[in-house]
């Protein structure tokens, strides 16, 4: 899976100064809406990291598929109610990855991810696609320095959409936002880093309104040291939030999701790695005025538990996916919030293979949810694209196509 933000995680971005004002960038943000096309062998890759919908019979999951890690595309999937069927966004090159999406109607998404150059530079720029109901275009989103990518995205409206993720090894906001008298356009926004944080990444972002929004991430601090961070929006400017890490938290927190049902109520997951190097799952919440660690569950005897993506349908009903480790196996995970404690809720996964992963969740409903991710035999494999519907009692298999 390339997904950006494992190249966050293990800091492989560049280091350049990110710009410390906020840049207006003039001219249009949507580009040409050709398609690449790119011709894929039939042993490559293929991911779904994120999914949204615009209602239960409309939802767009987004990802990628290649050969290799030089040669991928970016890769959509539409859900129509009753099965899922392949487009093709467009690739302003030809190793493209899409790792967000948000969908404010039927005809309105906008995705999230990143571009690479390819060796020898590797240099990474940030990508923004729109769907308009009828085909997915290129928009030209500005990068801040050599090494910028975008994890995710959230739209209040289809001129106001904010995207998180990194530029220059520090946090990166932008904004396609409509500034009345100059019209609509793409804004690279000031984003704080802690003190003395050597790195540091967005990797979600949530919404309530326009001017309230909260983004989550992790930094490592002066010490080398990985923590959650988070900020906030207010409608005029974005501040670091006091994100708490949880005790026993010993060699790192990272918060990787983040759904807000309300300016009192937003859940964040993620995981952390205590003392023994063992991966366990996280989540927190903000109540209007401070964030607090909510016990969750990890699956028994798993050395390895990790929340990717969590969706909220209210204060009391919300639904996290990810991964954990059953014996030597790594197979999909979900746990469910409900107003009291986090319980696991069972997934299955598809025959065969022993690496399976959920990325993304979106749900409609307390019992319509759906989760994508990939599964794979083994890392020397080729993954295949991996969904699962929950209707409110169990999540079941659906089946997804493969480039």
């Amino acid at each position: 899976m390339r997904c950006a933000r494992l190249l966050a995680l293990a800091g492989l971005v560049a280091s350049t100064a990110l710009a410390a004002a906020t840049v207006a960038v003039p001219g249009t943000a949507l580009a040409g809406s050709g398609t690449v096309s790119l011709s894929q062998a039939s042993a490559a890759d293929h991911s779904l990291t994120s999914v949204a919908c615009a209602g239960t019979s409309n939802c767009w999951a987004v990802g990628d598929y290649g050969a290799n890690d030089v040669l991928y595309s970016s890769l959509a999937e539409h859900w129509n109610g009753a099965k899922w069927v392949t487009w093709k966004p467009p690739n302003p090159t030809n190793a493209t990855a899409l790792s967000g999406v948000s969908c404010v109607a039927s005809s309105d998404c906008w995705a999230a991810g990143s571009a690479s150059s390819g060796p020898p530079s590797d240099e990474y720029s940030p990508v923004a696609e729109y769907w308009d109901g009828t085909k997915w275009q290129a928009a030209t989103p500005p990068s801040p320095s050599v090494s910028s990518f975008f994890d995710a995205v959230d739209c209040t409206s289809r001129t106001n959409c904010w995207y998180v993720g990194s530029s220059a090894d520090l946090t990166l906001i932008e904004r396609w936002v409509d500034v009345t008298k100059e019209g609509i356009k793409w804004l690279v926004d000031i984003s704080p880093n802690p003190a003395g944080a050597k790195r540091s990444s967005l990797a979600s972002i949530s919404c309530v309104t326009q001017s309230d929004c909260w983004a989550v991430g992790y930094y490592t601090n002066s010490s080398n040291a990985d923590e959650t961070l988070a900020e906030h929006w207010n409608g005029e400017k974005w501040t670091l939030g006091a994100v708490p890490n949880p005790a026993g938290a010993a060699e790192g927190s990272f918060l990787t999701g983040i759904a807000c049902t309300g300016s009192t109520s937003c859940t964040a997951v993620g995981y952390d790695i205590n003392s023994s190097f063992v991966d366990e799952t996280l989540a927190e919440h903000w109540n209007g005025t401070k964030w607090k660690v909510q016990p969750t569950p990890n699956p028994a005897k798993s050395t390895l538990s990790i929340l990717n993506g969590v969706a909220c349908t209210g204060s009391a009903n919300c639904t996290a996916i990810g991964y954990h480790a059953n014996g030597s196996d790594i197979v999909t995970l979900a746990e469910r919030w409900n107003g009291t404690k986090w319980l696991v809720s069972p997934t299955p996964n598809p025959s065969g293979p022993t690496l399976s992963e959920l990325n993304g969740v979106a749900c409609a409903s307390s019992s319509d949810c759906l989760a994508v991710g990939d599964s794979g035999e083994t890392q020397q494999t080729p993954s295949l694209t991996l969904a699962e519907h929950w209707n409110g009692t169990k999540w079941a298999l659906v089946p997804t196509p493969n480039p």
